[in-house]
């Protein structure tokens, strides 16, 4: 598979998304398009640029390797420091840690994305800190001019001494934004976190080409995130719009609009289930446009729901990026199967009048 970028596509969706999030249009004013990290969600004490608040975003970018929302992962780390700094927010402390009861604790605490992993991963990254940078993240950084040596000194599996246990790019390109957001280190060039939310923003809308893909192959994983930190780097270069600012048009965006397309929110391709299991969504049973009333007619293979039209109505109609996103690319085959991959062309929802449909509810 040999993968092609379309540099104007990328540059028309770049300065798209910086001139409305600059105008603070839609979707950049609604309450929820917020970063993850801000100061009037952090709880009372957590004091910004100290140690404790260093260690949170630290280690949050180990919750945050996976299959979890970013706001969920903030606040349970929030909620674990408030009942727990000591031990695990000090690494001198972290590092003495019993890893059975930090098991325990992560999952008492609601911590509980691969918990079992994480809390070996918590202590050996805490012993890192000790060993190279005593204890104090922040040293990391020092005379990290380059992204390229700061992500030697992050991420373990280059051959790097100092590397972190569970730290790949977008770890550390995770890490390097929360703290630049927070001015506690010097703002310097970075590619954007390429996660799964914001590769699927680029694909979607026709950035990157996949001459040979056999339609299954998962995307997710080099060689395609080594062309999402070129791009990104790219961005820079031709646009002068560096990796925070990068990070906070497209991830916020994409988390958002993204997640609310009802192709994307799909369990997976009506194929990859039976005809009675396709009639459970997330747990719970939905009504179908065949079940709903005949001013609102129509079959669609993709089964629309009450609720996909609502969300289409409020979401994917006012998107600055309506005109080219032309793909669905559901979460669940990244989520359940490990794997990131279209599913078919996006489409309207079967109502006539979508004004009148608020109303019709």
């Amino acid at each position: 598979m040999r993968i092609e970028i379309d540099y104007d596509r990328a540059a028309y969706i770049l300065q798209t998304l910086r001139k409305v999030r600059q105008e603070n249009q839609f979707p950049y004013f609604l309450p929820e398009v917020i970063p993850p990290q801000i100061p009037e969600r952090m709880p009372k004490g957590l004091v910004i640029g100290s140690p404790d608040h260093v260690s949170v975003l630290f280690n949050s970018c180990l919750i945050m390797r996976g299959t979890i929302n970013s706001q969920t992962a903030m606040q349970q780390m929030y909620r674990l420091w408030e009942a727990h700094r000591r031990p695990f927010f000090d690494p001198r402390e972290a590092m003495k840690m019993d890893e059975e009861w930090a098991k325990e604790i992560l999952w008492e605490s609601g911590v509980r994305y691969n918990h079992k992993q994480n809390a070996g991963f918590w202590i050996k990254n805490a012993e890192k800190l000790c060993e190279y940078w005593e204890g104090n993240l922040l040293k990391l950084f020092e005379g990290a001019i380059t992204y390229e040596e700061a992500y030697h000194r992050m991420i373990r599996n280059n051959g790097s001494p100092y590397g972190f246990y569970g730290f790949r790019h977008k770890m550390a390109s995770l890490l390097i934004y929360f703290l630049t957001w927070f001015s506690l280190i010097d703002r310097y060039s970075f590619p954007f976190p390429a996660d799964f939310q914001v590769s699927r923003l680029f694909i979607t809308n026709g950035v990157f080409r996949f001459i040979d893909y056999d339609g299954q192959s998962n995307l997710y994983a080099e060689p395609f995130l080594g062309e999402m930190r070129k791009l990104s780097l790219w961005f820079e270069k031709e646009y002068g719009v560096d990796g925070l600012e990068q990070s906070d048009i497209f991830w916020l965006f994409a988390s958002t609009m993204c997640e609310h397309n009802p192709g994307n929110r799909r369990r997976m391709h009506p194929g990859d289930y039976s005809s009675e299991s396709r009639r459970v969504y997330r747990g719970r049973k939905v009504r179908f446009i065949e079940d709903l009333p005949e001013e609102f007619p129509g079959e669609d293979k993709l089964k629309w729901t009450w609720r996909d039209v609502r969300e289409y109505n409020r979401y994917c109609r006012f998107c600055p990026l309506r005109e080219t996103c032309t793909l669905n690319m559901p979460w669940a085959y990244h989520y359940r199967q490990g794997r990131m991959r279209p599913a078919g062309e996006r489409e309207k929802p079967p109502v006539n009048n979508l004004d009148l449909f608020d109303s019709a509810m």
